[in-house]
């Protein structure tokens, strides 16, 4: 591998260990209740400056030539070849993502169900805690992912660019390609600019837009490969990949399996026993908790989803066969894994949308990539050779799930089939290379094109709410997840400084309640009895409510004043303003639920 691979290597590293230092500056200042915005960044400040001046001058020196390097080898991915194309739709990809992050306000279902919640509540109440919710999700998922969006939320006046917080993720997925693809002879302007093209595929482009952590878990799961499966594993490339592992295992229930499976392919490619473990070992303790607290808990380390497994039943709410099935209509129901993988590969996507359950890689790796990717495999050539294990274990272990059809669950597969097809296409003739690059690029580009709608969840285009002044005009005209946008904003803004918004079991969508610019303490009240609830909404000075029916009939029952401002489309509650006088004049109490 020449200097310029190892280069790869090094920002790949770089930015990893960028990406973990603010999760754990979150986790020790959540835990401390010091979670502030000015902690966090004086945290980050002072750590970039204690780490710059203990480097030393040589490495600081050595650093400064990386940076140049770099930008000479972005430099040609951009500009040096036919592979430019396609790298600059994964440019054109993330600025799309970028200017609809900009224009509108976050309004994805899961974000708003169960990302963002846990997000706000760590900001407000200064550190981290059980949130108190109805939805299991918020607290029993692993979270690694969303502790590194509460840093960056911490580091933002306000909620405008929240959901570009996978960006920093998608660049390490990118350069964990490229590094992959440049150790086996790749020339690393082409490995980068090919890696880019990874930005442009539907189901990253419209996430990179929202608050999930797909993209988060397969940069992680990339990483792990990069690392763990290099020609040599010397301790830093075995304790970066701990660190892949482990953030992968902390960010979403799924990663036990690829976590497994990739520590097994450790073993049956030749790595001592020892190493394997101990790499296991520490990548447990970095992202295993959440897993031990819940089988403390509930009995079941990937609760709430019920698991059999043989003879073992594990408890949950839900079986996993029904998130497996979620979405699906016949005849795609009914398939296997393989015939949903397929369908799912070479379908064109009905209505493109972040969360899309089939085609959400677009005519790029169906219809291009695979056929190219099997080819290059067969032959069996020398450069191909020197990474395929870790290639192919990425690709099989990327497609270990049941939900192999769901995009955003193999989204590090891409990856691995960008990978080999740079490796494979750079030994054979310059006319094929080129036609094939040419081909990638209008793939891409036709994805992109596909993907467009789905930044505003097919309602209006972008270019016309770039041509609305107001944030609220833009509100309007998107309507967010519900169409109620413009309805939630105005009783938002009903909760003056000191007064709090509060909600039941009926609201699915809490990630709704707080303003952007973080100022609106929220109340759960889904457990209380009718008395309780009434007290608790004098008590926190509640003015905003977002109710169930009976609980609203109770409360007007027992004279709690509501006014009824909008109903809920897709959940059961209705929005009341309160307006009993007393609040004006009630001290604010501690924040209610439980805490840890």
């Amino acid at each position: 591998m020449g200097a310029q691979g190892a280069l790869l290597d090094r920002a790949t590293a770089t930015l990893l260990v960028t990406i973990a230092t603010p999760i754990a500056i979150v986790v020790l200042l959540g835990n401390a209740a010091l979670l502030t915005p000015q902690a966090v960044l004086v945290a980050t400040g002072a750590l970039a400056a204690v780490g710059w001046t203990l480097a030393g001058a040589r490495a600081r020196a050595a650093t400064l030539r990386d940076a140049a390097a770099f930008a000479s080898v972005l430099r040609l991915a951009l500009f040096g070849g036919t592979w430019s194309l396609a790298a600059w739709t994964g440019l054109v990809a993330a600025l799309i993502a970028a200017i609809a992050a900009w224009l509108l306000p976050p309004w994805a279902w899961d974000a708003l169900g169960y990302h963002l919640p846990l997000v706000h509540d760590a900001l407000l109440t200064e550190r981290l805690r059980v949130v108190p919710t109805h939805i299991p999700y918020v607290n029993v998922y692993p979270h690694l992912a969303d502790l590194y969006v509460v840093w960056f939320r911490a580091s933002l006046p306000d909620d405008t660019w929240i959901e570009l917080a996978q960006l920093p993720f998608a660049a390490l997925a990118v350069l964990a390609s490229a590094a992959i693809a440049a150790r086996a002879g790749v020339r690393t302007g082409r490995a980068l600019g090919l890696s880019l093209t990874f930005l442009s595929l539907p189901a990253v482009a419209l996430q990179l837009a929202a608050n999930y952590v797909d993209i988060a878990y397969a940069a992680l799961l990339v990483a792990a490969i990069a690392f763990l499966f290099a020609r040599r594993l010397t301790t830093s490339n075995a304790l970066l990949g701990a660190l892949s592992l482990g953030l992968l295992l902390g960010t979403k229930p799924s990663a036990p399996v690829p976590f497994a499976l990739i520590v097994a392919a450790m073993v049956a490619h030749g790595r001592a026993l020892r190493r394997p473990a101990w790499i296991a070992a520490l990548a447990a303790l970095i992202g295993g908790a959440t897993y031990l607290d819940n089988l403390v808990r509930h009995g079941n380390p990937v609760w709430p989803v019920q698991m059999k497994i043989g003879p073992i039943e594990l408890p949950g709410l839900s079986p996993a066969s029904y998130f497996f099935d979620l979405g699906l209509s016949e005849p795609v129901r009914s398939y296997g894994w393989a015939g949903r993988l397929i369908t799912s590969l070479y379908q064109w996507p009905a209505r493109a949308v972040y969360d899309m359950r089939l085609g959400g890689f677009g005519p790029l790796v169906g219809w291009v990539l695979l056929p190219l990717a099997l080819v290059f495999v067969l032959r069996r050539r020398a450069p191909l050779a020197r990474v395929r294990v870790g290639l192919l274990v990425l690709a099989a272990v990327s497609l270990a799930t049941p939900a192999a059809f769901w995009t955003r669950y193999t989204l590090a597969f891409a990856a691995a089939l960008l990978a080999i097809f740079a490796v494979g296409s750079e030994t054979i003739s310059p006319p094929l290379r080129r036609a094939s690059e040419l081909v990638v690029a209008g793939a891409a580009a036709l994805g992109l094109w596909i993907a467009l709608p789905g930044f505003t969840d097919h309602r209006v285009s972008l270019i016309e709410l770039l041509r609305l002044r107001t944030a609220d005009e833009r509100a309007a005209r998107f309507g967010g997840i519900d169409g109620h946008e413009s309805a939630w904003i105005a009783a938002r803004t009903q909760a003056a400084p000191g007064e709090a918004i509060a909600y039941d079991r009926s609201l699915g969508l809490p990630g709704r309640l707080w303003d952007g610019r973080g100022a609106t303490r929220v109340v759960y009240v889904g457990d209380l009895d009718t008395r309780g609830v009434a007290d608790a909404l004098l008590r926190e000075r509640v003015r905003i409510a977002a109710l169930g029916a009976d609980t609203a009939e109770q409360l007007a029952l027992a004279g709690v004043q509501l006014e009824a401002l909008f109903a809920c489309r897709d959940d059961g509650c209705t929005v009341y303003r309160l307006k009993d006088e007393r609040l004006a004049r009630a001290p604010r109490g501690a924040p209610a639920g439980v805490q840890r």
